[in-house]
Order: structure tokens, then sequence, then C-alpha cells
């Protein structure tokens, strides 16, 4: 396996490890009333989160264009 196929899956579990913690915090959010202090605090880490998962996103496809020139002949 090679460097970029290693980087590609590590950012795939990345994203996947956040978009799972992102769920939970949603549905967290969801069973809390609007004026619970808690709301902003999990929708302060749902937003860096959402942030983080764009970036490593971001990364995932600039990587996968990279694995798709290398296996160009």
């Amino acid at each position: 396996m090679s460097d970029v196929d290693d980087d590609l899956k590590a950012t795939a579990e990345a994203a996947a490890e956040d978009a799972r913690r992102l769920m939970e915090l949603e549905q967290e959010k969801a069973q809390l009333p609007a004026d619970d202090p808690r709301v902003r605090e999990l929708s302060d880490e749902a937003r860096a989160l959402g942030d983080r998962l764009a970036q490593v996103t971001d990364i995932e496809h600039q990587l996968a264009i990279i694995a798709s020139r290398e296996s160009d002949p």
C-alpha cells in the first residue's frame, strides 16, 4: 500500500469519526429545549467539527486526485 493509500484511509476514517460525533451532537441537541445552556455548548462543538470535517474532506479530495494521477499509465 502506498503512502497516498495510507493517507486516504486515515482521512476517510477521520471524516467518518467526525461525522459520527456530529450526528451524536445533533441528536443530543434535538432532545433539549432551545433555552438549555448546553445547546450553545453543543452547537459550538458541532460547528468546530463541521469546520474540521470540511478540511478533512478537502484533503481527502486532493489525495484522491493524486492517487488517480499515480494510477494513470
